[in-house]
């Protein structure tokens, strides 16, 4: 009897179905999935990657202004949790405090219960332009956004305005409850916050590069009150004031008024343009760079107009220029000032992280803190406890180590010093970098004024104690939450107990400033009350049970030196484990290749002994 190629093709086809099939369940078994999570009452924040759109490194696609313009995407070490929705924040400061926003007061009253983006308007002229995805550059993304199961958002494209050049920096934000994936643990998955206490990390601010700074051409001081005004040449050969009207989205002040720093900043369309300084006491312009201080280029470039001329031809990349302006009678001598500052915790190493800029170059800016008597008094000034010059633009960075400080000693205040201070107070080491920074301001001015000072928040580490009312009285039984000092909304809850005893360990605590609210039983109104109130409220207690406030301390017990080690012994483990999984993968990868290369072949054999004996049938059967 002889077969034909139909019973042929019907025995091939399932058997080929059979080797392809097993073939791919080998592969995909090695495979693992990642379980949902849902929303809840506690938060977890984490820094975002944000490559400035103006460097041209980030390829950004939008069509907006590359100057006002970043991109997002999470970090690699540490990213918002799986498959759960994900907030996207912008955090601004104006040198008194800092505030975060999503740019839409809807969203704002979910994440804060407080609209930010208006008290942002209010206090920097704060806009949010709009985010939207990095793939086409055009296209509305949503916020919150669904993070993948490896943590991942974006990336998108985020813009927004500030006539000024402030500091920012871009977090996402989760609300959970339960048992999540984390995509940077060993095991995999971790119960509520634990062990996302390095979720800080590498979380600094930048600024928008400054379209320039006006400042005396003699003292080199940055001038305050100066009214910056910049014209447009027209089609007819004259210029005018540059409208609102002619900029995408219309976010521009024109004329724009300098603070202490002397910055402005127009983010402008390519044109041809002119700027105009004024300010009672000085003329403009200076016409020569011999008549200004020899000093002026460690501080200054593009000086306008002596250096480039009058004309500004703006072709793509923003355009900087300085402005020297010349002091008809007495120059200004202002105080330095704090422009703006972030402040965190880094947890593990106990390190308080301030970051900031100063209005004046080369300020001395001193650490002070304070400390808690038992009596609940503070004294302020406690310790100078570290000190840092700020840089030609002001800008400084400062770490405090707190593992040395007594048990009630805490962050007070930062001092800003005029740079002749620094400069007298080393007058053994004449560098030329001093002989430059004593030109601000004569060296009298730090007798005869106090400097200024700036309130920093401290950031306890770890918290234990009792709940108070106003009165002083303890709250048995209260609700303790915590709050980020801009948000309404508890980052975390707990319970005290009859006595208004509570605790809250390191894990549970955000790395940004925070305030305690308590609540009683009868459902009272939340008294929210400051970690310097706390912890002068609860100095006795304290030192009575030698709590350490600023030592890592997790609900295990564990410090942060041994929370380090023990993840780099998961990580040591992880990688053994994964070089285990791939080796048995390759292992069971090659076992699978092999069964498919003998099942081929005997399909193969089969098809060829069926088509020698179809070969020689008769004449006239059906192929």
């Amino acid at each position: 009897m002889y077969v034909t190629m139909k019973k042929i093709r019907s025995i091939l086809y399932p058997l080929l179905f059979v080797v392809i099939s097993f073939f791919f369940v080998q592969i995909a078994s090695a495979q693992t999935t990642t379980p949902n999570s849902g929303a809840g009452e506690s938060q977890r924040w984490v820094c975002l990657d944000a490559q400035w759109c103006a460097d041209g490194t980030a390829q950004c696609r939008s069509t907006g202004l590359d100057v006002h313009t970043v991109k997002l995407s999470a970090k690699p070490d540490f990213k918002p949790l799986s498959n759960i929705n994900t907030y996207v924040v912008e955090c601004v400061s104006d040198g008194t405090t800092e505030m975060c926003t999503s740019g839409v007061p809807a969203v704002d009253m979910k994440i804060y219960g407080a609209d930010n983006s208006a008290k942002l308007a209010q206090l920097v002229n704060y806009k949010f332009l709009r985010m939207v995805l990095s793939s086409d550059g055009v296209t509305p993304a949503t916020n919150p956004t669904m993070s993948n199961a490896a943590g991942d958002i974006g990336p998108f494209e985020w813009e927004s305005e500030t006539p000024h050049s402030q500091a920012r920096k871009f977090l996402a934000v989760n609300f959970f409850n339960g048992i999540f994936a984390d995509p940077g643990s060993s095991s995999g998955q971790q119960q509520g916050t634990l062990d996302f206490e390095t979720s800080a990390k590498d979380c600094e601010a930048f600024n928008w590069d400054p379209y320039g700074r006006v400042f005396d051409s003699k003292t080199l001081e940055p001038l305050k009150g100066v009214t910056v005004s910049l014209s447009k040449l027209r089609d007819q050969g004259a210029y005018s004031l540059l409208q609102p009207s002619e900029i995408l989205g219309g976010a521009l002040i024109n004329p724009q008024i300098t603070k202490a720093d002397g910055n402005f900043s127009f983010v402008v369309p390519d044109a041809t343009y002119h700027l105009t300084p004024s300010v009672s006491g000085y003329r403009f312009p200076v016409d020569s760079l011999s008549a200004m201080n020899p000093d002026y280029s460690k501080v200054y470039k593009d000086i306008y107009p002596a250096a480039n001329g009058m004309d500004i031809l703006q072709r793509g990349a923003i355009v900087h220029r300085d402005i020297p302006m010349e002091a008809i009678g007495t120059p200004q001598n202002n105080p330095p000032e704090m422009m703006e500052y972030f402040t965190q915790l880094d947890k593990l190493s106990n390190s308080y992280i301030i970051e900031g800029r100063v209005s004046h170059p080369f300020t001395t800016v001193n650490i002070w803190t304070q400390k808690a008597a038992a009596n609940g008094q503070i004294t302020p000034h406690y310790r100078k406890i570290v000190s840092a010059n700020a840089d030609k633009t002001g800008y400084f960075k400062m770490v405090v180590n707190q593992k040395d400080f007594e048990d009630t000693e805490m962050i007070g205040e930062a001092e800003l010093i005029k740079s002749s201070a620094a400069a007298m107070q080393k007058p053994a080491v004449q560098s030329l970098l001093q002989k430059v920074i004593g030109i601000f301001v004569p060296s009298v001015s730090a007798q005869v004024r106090s400097n200024p000072t700036v309130k920093l928040n401290p950031i306890p580490n770890y918290i234990e104690g009792v709940a108070y009312s106003a009165a002083g009285q303890p709250i048995p039984n209260a609700s303790v939450s915590v709050y980020l000092t801009f948000s309404n909304v508890p980052y975390y809850t707990t319970q005290a107990d009859a006595d208004g005893h509570f605790r809250i360990t390191s894990e549970r605590l955000p790395f940004m400033p925070y305030t305690i609210g308590y609540k009683g039983v009868n459902g009272a109104a939340v008294t929210k009350v400051t970690t310097e109130k706390f912890l002068s409220q609860n100095a006795k207690y304290i030192e009575d049970n030698k709590i350490d406030v600023n030592e890592y301390k997790d609900a295990r017990g564990r410090t942060g030196q041994q929370v380090l080690e023990q993840k780099t012994t998961n990580a040591a483990a992880k990688m053994q484990a994964d070089a285990n999984t791939n080796k048995g993968m390759d292992s069971q990868n090659s076992f699978a290749i092999v069964i498919f290369v003998i099942m081929l072949l005997v399909v193969v054999a089969a098809i060829l002994v069926l088509y020698l004996r179809n070969k020689n049938k008769a004449p006239g059967v059906e192929l």
